[in-house]
């Protein structure tokens, strides 16, 4: 008996070491087959400045925001499903984009991926080989040796600007699942973006930056005229632009243009600058984020500028506001106020609006008026009124004249002499014949209607028609009875 329980504790003990090993032992990720994957890029306005921090040659790569828009797309096979998905700078494999610069990432856990998005990323992630070894990606010493190729006879005293290519990668993690509600997104440690060390599949895209080498005021002199003085920002302007890159919303069948959000400050001399951005999302709450920037020199300007960029996510239709200042130690520093716009999202859902353009029908109303306008008195059951039989008559005598004498446009209409007994009504139209043998009441003339011609005989009423060869337009004027 003891032997038994000796042996059946032996095993739960055995149970829980396995247990605990596993707990702590991450699990292995098993490929996933995929039947397509793409990355679609494309470049953003932006620019990378150039410095120097010995006044002899370019040798940094100052802080800012450089900027571009992706489009990644991944579709795997059952039971297949993305786990981890990341984009780092450079060129890298499956399994290779862990010690690339990592730009962005994140967890989708779902059967396909379809995502958009703008990217971002401060220079100072680019590496530069050194005496300790050489960066993973040669953007940075490609830039240096390109600015340096420009130097002057002083050093780097004139400015140069250049357009350079990057590439980005775009890895994923894959795994298998027969049921989806077990596939757990795990937390990922440290800072994000987090690098991917462990992809299964990469796509790559390349973007173009603008490089500014700056240049370097050497002063002539060591006079109180070319100092500086202490760092200070003059002013400081808002800009909100819309771009339009197909960005899906919120809502499926919706897309919307991105928003840019640009607070730029002018400066005295290179140095940090320091700003408060506050936004209102329609009639949400007001909210501000601090962000720093680098003022350096801008040749087309002839100035110091620090510029950040910001990109909205609009998802609908949304009416935005913001206001940027300055952040120093006075108490009133420059500022730029409430800039509003309003953001159109196409499509039928988010809020948006339809492009399709819609017909008005024409309204019945004005058919009917105008069959009954063609039917002479009789048939309209006018009581053989002389009036109105001589009104209807001059109206279609006078359309008669002016489709047959459109050559001769100043002949002039002839006019009418003797009444038509009322039981004959000359130009009554084959409507106006059905409609009157087919009418339940008593008939209004036992003669029948016949078309009248050009010679028809019209009431004594002088009626004068004339006809414009620029509009063709008729002028009548009304008789005297």
């Amino acid at each position: 008996m003891s032997s038994a329980k000796h042996v059946f504790r032996n095993t739960a003990a055995t149970v829980a070491l396995i247990a605990a090993a596993l707990a702590t032992t991450p699990a292995v990720a098993k490929q996933a087959n995929i039947k397509s994957m793409s990355f679609h890029t494309e470049s953003a306005n932006t620019t990378i400045h150039v410095g120097s921090s010995d006044k002899q040659k370019w040798d940094t790569l100052k802080s800012g925001n450089v900027q571009f828009w992706g489009h990644m797309k991944l579709n795997t096979r059952w039971p297949g499903y993305v786990q981890d998905v990341g984009v780092s700078l450079g060129v890298c494999g499956p399994g290779q984009c862990g010690v690339f610069p990592p730009i962005w990432s994140a967890s989708p856990v779902s059967r396909d991926y379809d995502h958009q998005e703008n990217f971002s990323f401060d220079p100072s992630i680019i590496p530069q080989s050194s005496d300790t070894g050489i960066a993973v990606v040669p953007y940075g010493d490609q830039i240096i040796s390109k600015c340096n190729q420009h130097l002057q006879a002083d050093g780097p005293t004139k400015s140069y600007s250049f357009t350079h290519t990057f590439h980005a990668s775009f890895s994923a993690l894959t795994d298998t699942a027969l049921d989806m509600d077990n596939a757990v997104s795990e937390a990922q440690g440290g800072s994000w973006p987090h690098p991917l060390y462990d992809s299964h599949y990469a796509e790559h895209g390349s973007f173009d930056v603008q490089v500014v080498c700056d240049p370097v005021i050497k002063p002539k002199v060591q006079d109180i005229a070319n100092d500086f003085g202490e760092f200070d920002v003059e002013n400081v302007k808002l800009f909100l632009t819309t771009y339009q890159s197909n960005q899906a919303g919120s809502t499926p069948g919706t897309v919307c243009p991105s928003l840019k959000v640009t607070s730029r400050a002018q400066a005295n001399q290179a140095g940090p600058v320091s700003m408060r951005i506050w936004r209102q999302k329609n009639a949400g709450p007001i909210t501000s984020e601090v962000q720093q920037a680098w003022a350096s020199y801008d040749a087309t300007k002839n100035g110091y500028f620090a510029t950040y960029d910001k990109w909205e996510d609009v998802g609908a239709t949304a009416y935005f506001q913001y206001k940027t200042g300055i952040i120093g130690n006075g108490p009133f520093e420059p500022f730029d106020g409430w800039k509003d716009i309003t953001v159109h999202c196409t499509g039928a859902g988010g809020g948006g609006f339809t492009d399709a353009l819609r017909t008005t029908p024409t309204s019945r109303r004005h058919i009917r008026t105008g069959r009954a306008r063609s039917l002479c008195p009789t048939a309209l059951g006018s009581k053989n009124s002389a009036r109105a039989r001589a009104r209807w008559r001059s109206r279609s005598s006078a359309m008669r004249r002016v489709r047959f004498t459109t050559a001769s446009a100043a002949r002039t209409a002839r006019s009418s002499r003797e009444p038509r007994p009322p039981s004959t009504m000359a130009g009554c139209s084959r409507r106006a014949l059905h409609m009157n043998s087919t009418s339940s009441g008593p008939a209004r003339s036992s003669a029948p209607c016949r078309r009248s011609s050009r010679m028809a005989r019209s009431p004594p009423l002088t009626t004068t028609a004339r006809i414009s060869p620029a509009s063709s337009a008729i002028s009548t004027r009304k008789p005297t009875i």
